[in-house]
Formats: structure tokens, sequence, C-alpha cells
């Protein structure tokens, strides 16, 4: 630190008080070179030194700011915040107040954005001859299929975005249970739920991203949690088209058994036919009979216990 001759003057500024924060300024007097770094490594001393009065042991000092004198560059104005300390009976009540001392009163930040991916597309959508859809736009029924009634190898693709609501929140230690909330990681909304004003049906939100670290306010322990739920009108249930090069036929012992599909001369098909939902060959007459099956492969869970804010 460099050299110099050190006054203390003050508070020059009479203690203010803004809600439930107060403020004192000293004035500063140091020397010319004195950086506001050395400044604010000395303002960090004086607090215990030059305390107001008494009523300091009901204070916590939460920052202190240090800025040069525009005009006399040895003077410097140090500002102390302060807030009242808090007993734990005070932050116990505190969680059930709008309070905005404790850092767990806070509002969620929400904020909404759109994931893009690659998907295999297997249905496009019915259009009428005047060019507008038929379908629902959550339930293309169009079976996407070559002039053969065979599906295209490689599949048809498609890069599409889905909307995901990020929720950022603190949360009180006795309202943390941290076992239990890394259960919801990679889940599926069990029930219809509303979250940040977006309407969830059953299916259709999944917890993809899922965050939590403690932290400390006044010596009390509460926690930094972070959802990210990403939404796809179709459901997380994959419905997946009914295809494959074998079939299950009965043979001459009445046991069901799995057969190569051939061709009409016997050949093995080079390309997969699409089956009735049963395990055997559907008719290739007509593209909109496909049967697509559906596979659960995350685990549909009951989101109510989070308390995720709907507005």
């Amino acid at each position: 630190m460099s050299s110099y001759t050190t006054r203390v003057e003050g508070p020059k500024i009479k203690e203010q008080e803004d809600g439930i924060h107060r403020y004192r300024a000293y004035n500063l007097v140091m020397s010319d070179s004195t950086t506001e770094s050395e400044a604010l490594t000395y303002a960090k001393t004086i607090h215990a030194m030059y305390s107001l009065d008494s009523s300091d042991e009901d204070l916590w000092l939460t920052q202190i700011q240090v800025s040069r004198d525009a005009k006399v560059r040895s003077r410097f104005t140090a500002t102390f915040e302060f807030t009242p300390k808090d007993t734990d009976e005070d932050l116990d009540e505190g969680r059930d107040t709008s309070n905005p001392i404790y850092p767990w009163n806070k509002p969620p930040v929400i904020s909404y954005g759109f994931q893009n991916y690659n998907a295999v597309i297997e249905k496009a959508y019915k259009m009428s001859s005047s060019g507008k859809p038929i379908d629902d736009r959550n339930d293309p029924t169009d079976p996407v299929i070559n002039s053969a009634n065979d599906p295209f190898d490689p599949p048809v693709q498609e890069t599409l975005g889905k909307l995901e609501i990020r929720i950022n929140r603190n949360e009180q230690d006795v309202d943390m249970d941290p076992d239990d909330l890394r259960t919801y990681k990679d889940t599926i909304n069990l029930e219809q739920i509303t979250v940040g004003q977006i309407k969830l049906d059953v299916f259709e939100g999944r917890m993809e991203t899922l965050s939590f670290n403690p932290e400390y306010y006044k010596g009390h322990v509460y926690w930094k949690v972070s959802y990210g739920i990403i939404i796809d009108p179709k459901t997380w249930v994959r419905s997946v088209l009914d295809q494959g090069y074998n079939e299950l036929t009965t043979d001459s012992t009445g046991t069901t058994v799995k057969t190569i599909i051939t061709d009409d001369e016997g050949r093995e098909k080079q390309n997969p036919s699409l089956l009735d939902g049963q395990g055997y060959e559907r008719s290739q007459t007509d593209p909109n009979d496909a049967y697509y099956l559906d596979f659960y492969t995350l685990w549909p869970k009951d989101w109510s216990a989070l308390n995720l804010p709907e507005e």
C-alpha cells in the first residue's frame, strides 16, 4: 500500500434510512496516490473503530463502497450499508412475508426460449385441395412413406423447436429435500399443470435440467434452485412406426414363431414392411392404416409437490 496520512471525518452525511437499509458515509483524507482499492481496504477497518452508537449491535454490515472525490484526489467517501440483524424466529416468520430482506421471499425469475433438435418425421400433415391443413397441429396423421408404401431409408428429418421454460428461485432450507428433488430429473408431468402461464397437458412437460445449490444468508442456509422444462405438444410418449423385416406366424404345431417377410417371389424384402401392431405384416395398399407403437421412455411423476409458479 502506498504511504499516506489518514484522517477520518464524519459521518459528514447524515444517516439515511431506505426501508430496511441504513446508509452512513465517512470522508477519508488520504493521499493523491492512494488507489480506490487501497481506500476500500482501509475503510473495512474503520467500522469497528468508529461505531456511531450502541444500536450498531443490532445491525449487519452488508456492503462498503468507496468513491474518490472528483475535485480532491486525496479525499474519498466511504459508504457503509447496514441491515437489521434477525433472530431465528424472525427468519422463520420471514418466509411467510413479502419482506425483501429474505432471499427466499424474492419472486422466481421465469424465462422462455426454444430448443432446436433434429427429429425423424414419421407423420406429416394432410392438406385440403385449397392448400390448408386438415389435421390438428399437434396430431399429424399422414404417414411419411414412399409411393410403394415403404418407409424412406434414410428417414425424413426436420429441425423443430420445443418451448423451454426456465425457473430460477430461492427456497428456504426447511422446505428443501435434495434427495427427493433429484428424483424429478428426466421425468414427465403425470397430471395437468400450469407453469409460468403455460398450461401443460399430461406428458407434455419434461424436466430436462435441474440444479440446486446451497447459499447462506446471515448464517442461515437457503437454496438456489433452477428448473428447465421442455414442452412437447405431441407429448413425450414416443410413437414409433410399427415396421420391420420379420412378422409373427404360426407353425404346424400351433406355435407362434418369427418369420422373415418375403415378396411374392419368395425373396427377402430389402426394405422394412409395415406391421399391424400385432406382429403381422399389414396390407401395403393403404398408407393411412399405418400403426404406431407407444413407448414411455421417461418416468411419469406428479409435479404438484414442487409448487412451480403458475404465473
